[in-house]
């Protein structure tokens, strides 16, 4: 189905971001994958399974999560929404250094590799695909973020682009 949508643009440019992501992530020796960038910090496989679980509480957010307005949840701080989810959305960069909710945190090291990039393959599928069918029946659907507030659906697949972009540059460069 090659339909254009008014989602189209942005489910796109998700795609890449994911898909440049997963590709890295493949290209990971194996010897690598469950050893931290640096003390304190994520191995390969716990960002892999980071965004997996990012998607996965998306999924469950935008099918059975409570309709939002930015008038009924706002961000804990302002700031978030004012300054930086607007740089957020014009693309190509994401702030650094604010801690993951507990919900979203790695709480291992996961040795398959190809089980996990196949989990995050699967979730953002699903991911796209929720977003593509509540925005059928509700264009003004909004969800819930733990740091901008309430997102409009295509906001969402924005920030989830940029946020998969940020964790490709944790994964250690390799030669193609």
């Amino acid at each position: 189905m090659n339909t254009y949508t008014p989602f189209t643009d942005e489910i796109n440019y998700h795609q890449k971001a994911v898909k440049e992501f997963a590709q890295q992530a493949e290209r990971v020796p194996g010897e690598l994958w469950n050893i931290s960038r640096a003390p304190g910090k994520w191995t390969p496989s716990q960002e892999v399974k980071h965004l997996e679980l990012t998607y996965r509480g998306y999924v469950a957010e935008i099918r059975r999560g409570p309709d939002v307005t930015p008038e009924t949840f706002l961000p804990p701080r302002e700031v978030y929404r004012v300054k930086i989810l607007p740089r957020v959305l014009k693309g190509n960069w994401f702030p650094s250094g604010a801690k993951a909710p507990d919900y979203v945190n790695p709480d291992s090291e996961y040795k398959d590799k190809a089980d996990q990039l196949a989990g995050l393959r699967k979730w953002t599928a699903e991911f796209e695909k929720a977003v593509l069918e509540i925005a059928e029946s509700n264009t003004n659907r909004q969800v819930r973020h733990p740091y901008f507030g309430s997102l409009t659906l295509v906001e969402l697949v924005k920030v989830l682009a940029e946020h998969t972009r940020h964790h490709k540059k944790y994964l250690p460069a390799v030669d193609e």
